[in-house]
């Protein structure tokens, strides 16, 4: 994803596995908001460790630190879809 760039998608939560890696470059940051529920979220980091999945959702969130970002992926945990908002700082 382009820096300064946006992506809304729907997370079905009919989805048994996880959605595909979206490619983000090695970015400082992203934002996401989600809204109608919980998703596991995992990352791959620009040095190429993979961090452990983390719910991420209204009550809920995890906490990368300062390590540049290269992949992300998201899972549904829940019976309703999932609107996900995604931005690339």
């Amino acid at each position: 994803m382009p820096a300064e760039s946006q992506r809304l998608f729907v997370l079905n939560p009919r989805r048994a596995c996880w959605t595909p890696w979206l490619v983000l470059g090695g970015v400082g940051g992203f934002d996401l908001k989600e809204r109608g529920g919980i998703v596991l979220v995992q990352v791959v980091f620009k040095d190429g460790t993979i961090g452990e999945p983390f719910e991420d959702g209204p009550t809920k969130s995890g906490n990368l630190g300062n390590k540049p970002v290269q992949k992300i992926r998201f899972k549904s945990l829940g019976r309703e879809p999932v609107t996900i908002m995604f931005s690339v700082q």
